[in-house]
């Protein structure tokens, strides 16, 4: 199990962080940013326990 940790402020990238203490960054797309969000939507709250297979973020369709 590891812990979401972080977001990006277009929600474009996360971190996890197992319970070891090994942190991992997620980035999703390229200048993504300039989205400003609008075509992600994280699935997982800051603290929230994640195991393999949990829907962390999804894209929607342009």
């Amino acid at each position: 199990m590891e812990d979401a940790l972080s977001r990006g402020k277009a929600n474009e990238t996360g971190g996890l962080q197992h319970a070891d203490g090994a942190d991992a960054l997620i980035h999703v797309g390229i200048d993504t940013v300039k989205l400003g969000g609008t075509f992600f939507s994280l699935k997982v709250e800051k603290g929230q326990q994640v195991k393999a297979g949990d829907l962390l973020l999804y894209r929607s369709p342009a």
